[in-house]
């Protein structure tokens, strides 16, 4: 029996969202498999909605699911109507297609494990947890791939590539749900499209037919006879919404779009066309934070910054790579003072700090070098933000800078390998203890921590040596009033005690249509209608609850797991005084309800009466969630 919960891989707190999720392992698959002999990468990812109701979407896809229609309902835990209301002209699905790339590479015929090894195919169709991909590449895990169907609500694919091999072209899908089980029959949880010759076989691609052509030109697909991949995501989870998928690719790959390394165009549903490439990239700052619009600006300049302009630490790099031993011989008097001078004669300034890489067991020493960029900025403090292939490692944790914004950019093939193989399944952290990483290196677990600290040691290295200070640099901040008039005499102040000032009423509390409360009966909630006027709401309409257990710090509903509960499995059960609601979706620890009159309740039972539960309720309006 195995319950894949490859979700839980995709939803850690240093990713927003499934969509990021999405764009961050799907885009780093297409790099990795970039088709360029000069070593400089040129990828195009293209995706698309794709409408249900176009013409033979709907059918192709019931004529593929709807026959094993229960095995999807028994191994998702869902209705079969809720399947069947996914597949029809209602429903929409997404298409996720690269270019520059080498498609899947590899005997598409194989089954066997060890000549497998470097199958792209393979590894992507037919392996979990096992990739193909060697220390050069930005993935390692053979897990990233289990975003597509993660993001599926069908928990499937199906994919077709173009090589340059035998056979060019084929067709193949792939769903991994539960262990289940269909009229007395037990099935494992992974299924597969193609072609069989009997029970005892394998399953096949579809090669070069007809068959291929016509899945390619129902969905619309460009792939035509260039080599690539793309991957159809049928009936694709809601959550994955076009302005997030733009901040994905923004955030996390933001590098490489400037480098001109990397192109993405998104198609919404609408059929408007979001072009992001290293020209149009400052047109989409606005939909960013602040402090993510900030680095990337910061970011246009270091990634056209020619190394000649760069200040480039030399001498003997230390041994062990800490800073206390190495700032003396790197960060020499002269080399502070060109780092100090240009950022007060540019504002920004670039340095390129060197390392020693060496692998356990080797006596080869490789001289490595990583990229350090700081800009002063009005913001009080900021953390810096690390890329290691030109993919943002977005929970690395090092010192916050006051007054500067600080990008670190290892790209060098030893240091980047090195910092990859301390990466989790997510890529969203450099582990120490990472199985791949553990004691593989020598001084590894340094090396990550002298990266780490470099933007935050250099900074403090060139505020150290600027000793002459400005007397008026804080005058607009602090200061001391003149006195005037008398003081009322025979009447001394106590020094440092003033008058309390009253304090205001709070405001009145905000009247909602909503309310979410504690279930009397206890291991549970309930949530009904609250006091502001129905006759402004307007029914039927749907609400997305989102449910996780209290933590000690950190999302309660992103540090959900499977083990805590599940929605749709014992113990969590209905209140059997839920009314004027239906139920439409649920997943996990999340679903989509129904209000179908102003005197509904809903509630849950079940949960552990000895653990806060967090409850979030979001309304949904035309595809958007709205806070309530």
């Amino acid at each position: 029996m195995r319950d894949p919960e490859n979700e839980a891989f995709f939803t850690a707190e240093g990713l927003e969202n499934l969509s990021e999720a999405l764009v961050r392992e799907g885009i780093q698959n297409s790099l990795d498999a970039s088709d360029s002999n000069s070593g400089t990468r040129n990828v195009h990812v293209k995706i698309r909605y794709v409408s249900h109701g176009l013409p033979g979407v709907s059918n192709y896809l019931k004529e593929a699911f709807l026959p094993v229609l229960d095995n999807f309902s028994k191994g998702l835990g869902v209705d079969k109507s809720v399947i069947e209301k996914n597949l029809s002209e209602t429903g929409v699905s997404l298409v996720f297609e690269d270019f520059g790339t080498k498609g899947l590479t590899g005997d598409v015929r194989e089954v066997r494990i060890e000549p497998s090894l470097q199958n792209a195919f393979f590894s992507f169709f037919r392996a979990e947890g096992r990739s193909g991909k060697d220390g050069d590449r930005i993935g390692r895990w053979g897990i990233g791939k289990q975003v597509f169907p993660t993001s599926s609500q069908l928990h499937a694919i199906l994919g077709v590539t173009v090589r340059r091999e035998s056979p060019e072209k084929v067709l193949m899908g792939s769903a991994v749900v539960r262990s289940h089980c269909v009229d007395d029959q037990d099935y494992q949880p992974d299924a597969w499209f193609g072609i069989r010759g009997d029970e005892q076989s394998a399953v096949m691609p579809l090669e070069h037919t007809d068959g291929v052509e016509t899945f390619c030109g129902i969905f619309g697909l460009e792939r035509g006879s260039r080599a690539g991949l793309s991957v159809l995501i049928p009936a694709v989870d809601p959550r994955i919404e076009v302005k997030d998928l733009i901040n994905g690719v923004l955030k996390s790959f933001f590098w490489t779009v400037l480098k001109g390394e990397l192109s993405v165009s998104i198609v919404g549903p609408d059929g408007e066309i979001k072009e992001i490439n290293n020209s149009t990239i400052s047109d989409h700052l606005l939909s960013l934070e602040p402090k993510d619009a900030g680095i990337i600006n910061c970011a246009v300049w270091a990634a056209n910054m020619e190394a000649e302009k760069m200040v480039i630490l030399e001498g003997s790099e230390a041994r062990i790579p800490k800073w206390p031993e190495s700032r003396d011989k790197l960060l020499t008097e002269g080399k502070i003072e060109e780092i100090r001078s240009s950022l007060e004669s540019l504002g920004r300034v670039g340095v390129r700090v060197p390392v020693l890489v060496r692998v356990k067991g080797s006596e080869e020493e490789t001289k490595a070098h990583f990229d350090v960029f700081l800009e002063r900025t009005k913001e009080p403090e900021s953390r810096t933000v690390f890329l290691r292939d030109g993919i943002v490692i977005t929970d690395v944790r090092s010192p916050s800078i006051a007054g500067s914004r600080s990008l670190v950019v290892a790209s060098h093939e030893k240091i980047a390998r090195l910092l990859g193989d301390s990466e989790g399944v997510n890529h969203t952290q450099w582990q120490k203890d990472s199985p791949k990483f553990h004691n593989k290196y020598v001084y590894g677990p340094d090396t990550i921590t002298f990266v780490q600290r470099s933007a935050y040691e250099i900074s403090r290295s060139v505020q150290g040596a600027d000793s002459s200070g400005d007397p008026t640099l804080l005058r607009d901040y602090f200061s001391i009033p003149e006195e005037s008039g008398e003081k009322e005499r025979g009447k001394k102040e106590r020094p440092g005690i003033k008058p309390a000032l009253p304090i205001p009423p709070p405001p009145p509390p905000r009247k909602s249509w909503y309310t979410v409360q504690q279930d009397a009966r206890g291991g549970g909630f309930v949530i009904g209608a609250g006091d502001e006027d129905s006759t402004k709401i307007t029914f039927p309409f749907s609400l997305r609850i989102k449910l996780g257990y209290a933590v000690r710090s950190g999302n309660p509903i992103k540090k959900w797991s499977p083990a805590d509960f599940e929605v749709n499995k014992d113990p969590i059960c209905s209140n059997p005084d839920n009314k004027g609601i239906e139920i439409e979706a649920v997943d996990g620890n999340e679903l989509t309800i129904k209000i179908l009159s102003h005197d509904f309740t809903f509630g849950l039972q079940g949960f552990d009466k000895h653990r806060d539960l967090e409850v979030r309720v979001n309304k949904l309006t035309d595809n958007n969630e709205e806070d309530v």
